[in-house]
Parts: structure tokens; C-alpha cells; sequence
């Protein structure tokens, strides 16, 4: 037997092994197959643990040891494991995600760096931009808008044990796709959705960053117009990138992008009036 015949033969049984596995609805086979390729990989280089899982698995709903039923079931759990994974990373990325919590650390933070500084240098600094964000219109659309602001609440909200299972549950009962229509519309929605978001998060900043300014320079504190960042998106108005965005389109977008942010003002103005009646002080 030479050698090629005799790797033909491990690969064979390793697909006969496939056709022994256990497909209960309860459990993901799926990766114990795939562990099973990846070991055998490591005796045969030569060998493909993807492509070794697909014929064990082909091989098995041929003849009838797995059905379509078992097969869509143990995906799912594996896309609604995979999801809940990868909504915890991102939590562990961004670290600490309580606004109060936040914002004290940046009002500390605000407040070492006025410490030692002149106010004319402390206004310089607040009031340059140093960095701008940008939303691309560059997703991979792999996921439903439903489900990528459940992972925005898994990421950034403490949820209890029952509300943390009720979203595995919503992740598990959901068809892990794109939305059936991704339109121009739909991306620039996402893109304001996203925009907002991170103006929320820049006046929470630039709120530390004021009361840490009050306690520095009170006497001139009002006069700082801060500007530690800018936020913008070009997504509806790549007219030399897109040949679906007419000068038209771009017009329209602008038009709601503003329409927006000047909404977003009036509710901060009167917030503002509505804290003044009270009687709280600025």
C-alpha cells in the first residue's frame, strides 16, 4: 500500500467515525465532530478538518443517521453559542460599561489634567479636535438589526441571570441572517442610530469634563466651548463610490441627518428649561 492509499484510508475512517455521533436536538455535535478532524489533522497535515466535518456530515444524513431537523438544530445552537461568545468578548473589550461609573473617572481624569495648568492652556487643549470618528458604510450585514442591538445590550447593559437566559433564548429562536432588505435606507438609518449613540457618549464626556473645569477655573469655567472630538458618517453620500446614491439621494440624507440633530438640540434646550425651573444652577 503506498502512501497515498493509505492516507485515503485514515481519511475514510475518519469519516465513518462522523457517522457514529450521537444527534440529539439537545446538544451541538457539531463541534465535537470538528475537534475529532482538527486531532486527526495533526497526525495527516495533509488533511481538511472543514472538509472532513462536511463528508461525515453528508455522509450521515445519507444514510438517515442524522436528519435535516437534528442538522438545523445543532446549527442554530451553534449560531446562538457563537453569538453569546462574541457578545462577551465584546463586553470584556470595552471594559467597564456603567455611565456613572464612567463618567466619575473621566470627571478624575479632567480633574489631574486642569491641576498645575493655566486655564488659557486647559482651553486650548479641551477646544482643539483631536480626533475624529467616522461610521463607515462597511458591515458585513451578517446579522439581523434585531439581533446586533441585542448584542449591543449584552455588551453594555448588566442584565440579571433571567434576562441574560431570555436573550440566549431571543439569539437561539432567531434566524442568524441579514435583514431580507438592505437598502440605502437601511444603512443610513443604522448609520444615525450609531451617530447618536456616540453623541450621547461625547456630551457625557464633555459633562465630566465641565464639572471637573467648575471646580478648577470657577470663575471662567462658562467660557469653554469643548470640542475633544468630531463624529461624522459618509454613508448615503459616496457619490464616486456607489452607483446607487444620486446627488438626489445624498440631499435627502443630509436633510434628515439635520433634521435630527437639530430634534436632538431641542430636547437638550429643554432639558435645560426644565432643570432651570427647578432651580439648578449651571
Amino acid at each position: 500500500m503506498n502512501d497515498n492509499s493509505a492516507r485515503l484510508k485514515r481519511k475514510t475512517r475518519l469519516v465513518l467515525d462522523f457517522d457514529q455521533l450521537a444527534w440529539h436536538p439537545s446538544i451541538t455535535p457539531l463541534a465535537t465532530a470538528l475537534q475529532q478532524a482538527q486531532a486527526h489533522a495533526v497526525r495527516d497535515p495533509t488533511a481538511n478538518p472543514i472538509l472532513s466535518t462536511a463528508l461525515g456530515l453528508a455522509k450521515g444524513l445519507a444514510t438517515g443517521r442524522v436528519s435535516y431537523a437534528e442538522l438545523e438544530t445543532g446549527i442554530q445552537q451553534a449560531s446562538a453559542d457563537a453569538f453569546m461568545d462574541r457578545a462577551s468578548n465584546l463586553r470584556g473589550y470595552l471594559g467597564e460599561t456603567d455611565e456613572f461609573e464612567n463618567k466619575a473617572r473621566l470627571r478624575e481624569l479632567f480633574a489631574a489634567l486642569a491641576q498645575g495648568m493655566s486655564f488659557e492652556s486647559f482651553r486650548d487643549l479641551v477646544e482643539s479636535e483631536l480626533f475624529g470618528l467616522v461610521v463607515t458604510a462597511h458591515p458585513t450585514f451578517s446579522t439581523s438589526s434585531d439581533l446586533l442591538r441585542l448584542m449591543n445590550r449584552l455588551a453594555t447593559e448588566f442584565l440579571t441571570e433571567d434576562q441574560h437566559t431570555a436573550a440566549r433564548e431571543q439569539a437561539l429562536a432567531a434566524i442568524h441572517q441579514p435583514d431580507p432588505k438592505l437598502t440605502l435606507d437601511t444603512e443610513h438609518a443604522l448609520s444615525i442610530e450609531a451617530l447618536t449613540n456616540i453623541r450621547d457618549a461625547v456630551q457625557t464626556a464633555t459633562v465630566a469634563l465641565l464639572e471637573a473645569a467648575r471646580a478648577a477655573f470657577p470663575d471662567r469655567w462658562r467660557t469653554l466651548r469643548p470640542r475633544p472630538m468630531t463624529t461624522a458618517s459618509w454613508v448615503g453620500y459616496d457619490l464616486d463610490g456607489r452607483s446607487d446614491i444620486s446627488f438626489a439621494d445624498m440631499l435627502a440624507k443630509r436633510a434628515i441627518l439635520q433634521s435630527r440633530q437639530i430634534a436632538l438640540v431641542a430636547g437638550d434646550l429643554d432639558a435645560i428649561s426644565s432643570s432651570a425651573s427647578r432651580g439648578a444652577s449651571y
